[in-house]
């Protein structure tokens, strides 16, 4: 039910958020059906405008067939809709394909080069978010050759319309001198502008200016308030950050308990590292040490790829730490860290092999 909700919310969120200067009648209606959980009755309104010509219902009605109540949900229709709004004129549809075509989803198969190319008549129709997409590919060379200088111009363009994430993204291209000259404060100034329009990354980056002193004063203090304030919304990094600080009592008084919450906040999002760092606190830094615990988190970001949680998890195999020792896990994982290349690997791993002889 909460992912359920989530989709919900973002598909009443589309609404909110529609770029017409007016929103027709019919888009209002819907609206007020879809909080009121009619969710059939909704459709049916949108489809009655969306079959005589209207793109924006068109539109919506493709983000409610792909987001919606999963009784509604209907990835073939959406598509549809997505395409019939795009060519109807609809920036928000043009964008959602190229969504579509960038990750592969609706049961099409992935083209970054056609992404980039819905992005690109979006961005020209004038929808910010489009415009943001497009650094973000023009900068990592997805669908396209990657050329900072570009990813640059659609950053200023879409943060000139007010959009957050661009203004971050121009803020870290300032920062490290990509496509523009380094400019430290200006990347301060956006990052400001744009935590103060709720922007979790930019929050998040304005902590790690002051944490190192970077275009600004260090300041350990204000670095924790703005992670703090990234982590409350949801920014995985801030939260794995903040709870660094609370571990070393950085910027913060030390605190175990707050430092494992907030590596918990970032585990639950799917983080191996903060799962790695909690195996570490559970096995080492604890008065009462959990080994059981340690191995749980060792494991489960082991399983996602981090090279030093296998390590860890492949050390308590080998010396049966709150457990058995077991030579073939411990090889298994050791072996696959080495693979990785993970840090001091090689030198576990030769330790475990000389233990054998």
């Amino acid at each position: 039910m909460k992912v359920y909700w989530v989709l919900f919310i973002f598909v009443l969120s589309s609404f909110l958020c529609a770029q017409q200067s007016e929103e027709s009648e019919v888009i209002k209606e819907a609206r007020r059906l879809l909080r009121a959980k009619q969710y059939a009755k909704a459709v049916q309104v949108l489809e009655q405008a969306a079959y005589v010509g209207d793109a924006q219902a068109m539109s919506h009605l493709g983000s409610l067939y792909q987001y919606g109540n999963k009784k509604i949900q209907n990835d073939k229709k959406a598509l549809l809709w997505h395409k019939k709004a795009a060519n109807a004129g609809s920036p928000e549809s043009m964008e959602r394909l190229g969504e579509i075509l960038r990750r592969g989803s609706l049961g099409v198969r992935q083209n970054p080069k056609k992404a980039f190319s819905w992005f690109e008549k979006s961005a020209q129709a004038g929808n910010p978010k489009a415009m943001n997409t497009l650094g973000d590919m023009q900068q990592t060379g997805e669908g396209t050759k990657t050329d900072n200088k570009k990813a640059v111009q659609w950053y200023k363009k879409s943060a000139e319309l007010g959009y957050s994430s661009a203004m971050t993204s121009l803020g870290y291209m300032y920062e490290n001198g990509k496509g523009v000259e380094k400019n430290p404060k200006k990347a301060f100034d956006l990052y400001i502008k744009a935590a103060e329009l709720g922007d979790s990354s930019a929050m998040a980056n304005l902590g790690y200016m002051y944490q190192n002193g970077n275009g600004v004063s260090k300041d350990p203090k204000k670095a924790a308030e703005y992670y703090t304030q990234a982590a409350e919304n949801k920014n995985g990094n801030a939260m794995i950050l903040l709870a660094s600080m609370y571990e070393r009592g950085e910027g913060v008084r030390k605190n175990i308990p707050e430092a494992i919450k907030y590596y918990k906040e970032a585990a639950e999002l799917g983080d191996a590292y903060a799962m790695n760092s909690l195996g570490y606190i559970n096995q080492f830094t604890l008065s009462q040490k959990n080994y059981k615990e340690a191995f749980k988190w060792y494991k489960k970001s082991a399983t996602l790829g981090n090279g030093v949680a296998m390590i860890n998890l492949g050390r308590m195999y080998q010396y049966g730490v709150g457990m058995k020792r077991n030579s073939r896990q411990a090889e298994k994982w050791l072996k696959k860290a080495v693979e990785l290349k993970a840090p001091d690997a090689e030198v576990y791993w030769k330790e475990f092999k000389e233990g054998r002889k």
